[in-house]
């Protein structure tokens, strides 16, 4: 017999698994539904041939010890049965063209796109300011939340969280596209 479950997430990208987690942690029974073979939507990989790809559109540098994510672990009760370690280089970028080394620190990747792309350097450089400005953002608001003081009127998060907010409207590929040529 099969124990009716208090909650259903349906997919179970990483915050369809934060749910669960948050819910299991707070003694609901939950069940986790996923079309994919793997949970975590996008932060999976798959084989093709002797290659192997990362379809996923960002990194989970977070996770790591002082990244953010490590206080919501502790509020879970799950940060002693989680080992966190820093990803450096975040990834390699084998094709066509140059070699591209995705570090953990952004000054040293910056560097490495420039040598690669130097025609697009500034570009690359208004790009990676703004992925700055939006990282501080999310973690202002982060503590802001945390501490009780972040504002709920849309008008106030616009004003305190600016990048943030508007990255949240527009694509990858439309930020991409207001900082480097085709």
């Amino acid at each position: 017999m099969v124990e009716r479950a208090d909650a259903v997430v349906i997919g179970a990208g990483l915050g369809g698994l934060a749910a669960a987690v948050t819910l299991a942690g707070q003694g609901r029974r939950t069940v986790v539904l996923e079309q994919h073979t793997d949970p975590g939507g996008y932060a999976t990989s798959f084989q093709r041939g002797p290659y192997r790809f990362d379809p996923s559109l960002h990194a989970l540098n977070g996770l790591a010890p002082g990244g953010g994510v490590d206080a919501m672990y502790q509020a879970l009760g799950i940060a002693d049965r989680v080992r966190l370690h820093r990803l450096d280089p975040l990834y390699v970028l084998r094709g066509g063209g140059p070699e591209i080394i995705g570090y953990d620190d952004a000054f040293r990747y910056e560097s490495q796109l420039l040598r690669a792309f130097p025609e697009q350097a500034e570009g690359i450089r208004a790009y990676l300011d703004y992925a700055l400005a939006v990282y501080r953002d999310g973690r202002r608001l982060q503590e802001d939340m945390a501490a009780g003081r972040a504002p709920a009127a849309a008008e106030e998060m616009a004003r305190h969280y600016p990048a943030m907010v508007r990255v949240s409207a527009e694509t990858w590929e439309q930020m991409m596209m207001r900082h480097v040529a085709e």
